[in-house]
């Protein structure tokens, strides 16, 4: 029963880590640029691939990650049925994932703070744009 229940805990884990990808399957390359019907690629579209490759890690990755195993670890609380040491696994995973979590934003966060003071633009963000965005 528990080599069972275990599988079926595998099984459903795997598939809403990849049903998190499948509204991406849909969108456009990496980059705009590049195929048959578009324009050349220039140095703006590498700051691009830069811009796009955060957003996909922090929005795509970093987020449904978190979730799933925030679910695997409660999931692990709610069947431990009293025992110590599954009782400590799901509190180890909800920890871990909490703390992954914080540690990806504080680090975006820190970046925006260290870019906004060093560049010290006259506008409210203390940047002249947003530096997240790329504009070309």
């Amino acid at each position: 029963m528990q080599k069972r229940l275990s599988f079926i805990l595998s099984a459903f884990v795997i598939f809403l880590m990849f049903s998190a990808f499948a509204l991406t399957a849909n969108a456009g390359g990496l980059v705009p640029c590049g195929g048959p019907d578009e324009a050349q690629c220039t140095l703006c579209d590498f700051f691009r691939l830069g811009q796009n490759i955060i957003n996909f890690l922090l929005e795509d990755v970093a987020l449904p990650l978190t979730t799933v195993m925030i679910a695997v670890g409660g999931v692990t609380l709610a069947i431990s049925g009293g025992s110590p040491k599954r009782l400590e696994l799901g509190k180890k995973i909800l920890t871990s994932a909490v703390i992954g979590l914080v540690v990806v934003l504080a680090s975006w966060l820190i970046i925006n703070t260290i870019i906004n003071l060093l560049a010290g633009g006259e506008q409210p963000t203390g940047f002249p744009w947003p530096w997240n965005e790329i504009q070309c």
